[in-house]
């Protein structure tokens, strides 16, 4: 058990998912009921309750979720995307490859080459909204 909260943080540190969400307005409860987002205006009467950011190496239907989720624990019901962009990125990593190699008898080589990988990152920033009555 003594392992176990370690693991956890551990493995939530590495995570491809990541967001933020900062409070701008007063402090509510968070919605417990639906969250739309939207990249359009909102309604007159739109209260801003906060910022929302989420960033990782996924498509915009797998970032949307968490967006939706920091919207709602910002006690806002309407999530307005601002901006959604891309970053790519690049890697090397060192890998150990096998091949045929010998004269006279065939045998098996190894050697250490070099591995690109690339990667984008996926943001997507915005800001949460309280459309409705104010409780």
């Amino acid at each position: 058990m003594k392992y176990l909260v370690p693991a956890f943080i551990l493995l939530s540190a590495c995570s491809s998912v990541q967001s933020s969400a900062i409070r701008t307005g007063p402090s509510r409860a968070a919605n417990a009921g639906p969250v739309s987002l939207t990249a359009m205006e909102l309604p007159i009467g739109a209260t801003q309750v906060g910022i929302v950011v989420v960033r990782g190496r996924g498509t915009i239907e797998e970032l949307a979720p968490l967006f939706k989720q920091r919207v709602a624990e910002l006690g806002g019901n309407r999530g307005l995307i601002d901006r959604i962009s891309t970053r790519y990125d690049s890697q090397t990593t060192w890998v150990n490859e096998m091949y045929p190699c010998g004269f006279r008898m065939q045998t098996t080589c190894t050697r250490v080459v070099p591995r690109l990988d690339e990667y984008s990152t996926l943001e997507m920033s915005g800001r949460a909204f309280l459309i409705g009555p104010t409780p």
